[in-house]
């Protein structure tokens, strides 16, 4: 019964290495956060059988490394009484060099693309990695709203909401924690202009432009470090001057913007200002 136990935990840490295996791959984890649980646990299983059979693979072909110590050879001893095994090990250890390994493949892959090597050289070596999988995950996909963020926000091209209520808003997208694995409940936009769509012309009319507050902002002296590690509670000062007050006023241009709720949204474009210019140029169409 013992020893069926720890057969039995044994083969739950050979499962770990496949879990293993799925956290340190970028590419592998956004592929299978979308399957179903059942599909999952056969992926899952899958995988965990093959780094074991690689593990115990090693296991038979690599020398005895461990050092002649008594306590240390106590330890082994009672892992492997505990179904911790060395093929177990190995499955893990393999797991973590298979997925840094897949990542930094990808990482080559995708820095090939002129577009995106300016993005990845302002991150450092993890978020580099994890970026280019998401552009990689991207690439392969066919959910047009996600492929339309993603183009806006790695080329800083505003985009252009319209609300069902036919309300209209221009700005850049703010979404610091880019995952194309969980879909959106809200977006956050930095605006530059608003205004309505035609019901029935839809033809669009940005009645409000936000390109004045944008130019009146300057950078205050004191903003000190950002907290970059902890989004919510990053701060950017700027600095206002207000008609009638002394002092410019303190801004924190992270409390600018307006958060849409995804569900809302009738419809999201790259934001164009010369084709917007066009479209107004033209004579409306007879009825």
């Amino acid at each position: 019964m013992e020893q069926a136990a720890s057969k039995l935990f044994g083969a739950s840490i050979a499962l770990l290495a496949g879990y293993v295996w799925f956290r340190v791959s970028y590419r592998r984890r956004f592929a299978v956060e979308h399957l179903r649980t059942d599909r999952f646990a056969i992926y899952l299983v899958g995988i965990s059988v093959v780094l074991y059979v690689l593990g115990d693979f090693l296991a038979h072909i690599l020398p005895d490394l461990m050092p002649d110590c008594p306590v240390l050879l106590r330890v082994r001893e009672d892992a492997r009484l505990a179904g911790i095994t060395e093929a177990v090990i190995n499955a893990v250890i393999l797991a973590i060099l298979w997925g840094v390994a897949e990542n930094c493949h990808v990482l080559r892959k995708m820095a090939r693309n002129r577009s995106l090597t300016q993005a990845l050289d302002a991150l450092h070596f993890k978020k580099k990695l994890r970026l280019a999988a998401i552009a990689d995950y991207i690439n392969r996909s066919s959910d047009s709203n996600v492929r339309t963020l993603f183009r806006a926000q790695i080329l800083r091209k505003r985009i252009m909401i319209t609300l069902k209520s036919m309300k209209v808003y221009v700005g850049e997208p703010d979404w610091p924690n880019f995952d194309p694995a969980h879909s959106l409940a809200s977006i956050k936009i930095r605006l530059f202009a608003s205004g309505s769509r035609n019901k029935d012309t839809k033809k669009v009319s940005l009645s409000t432009s936000y390109v004045a507050l944008d130019s009146a902002l300057r950078p205050a002296e004191d903003t000190g470090p950002l907290a970059d590690g902890i989004i919510p509670l990053r701060v950017d000062t700027f600095l206002l001057d207000i008609p009638g007050t002394a002092e410019p006023a303190k801004i924190d241009i992270e409390d600018l913007g307006i958060v849409i709720s995804w569900s809302e949204i009738e419809s999201i474009s790259i934001f164009d200002p010369n084709i917007y210019a066009w479209f107004q140029s033209q004579a409306p169409a007879e009825k």
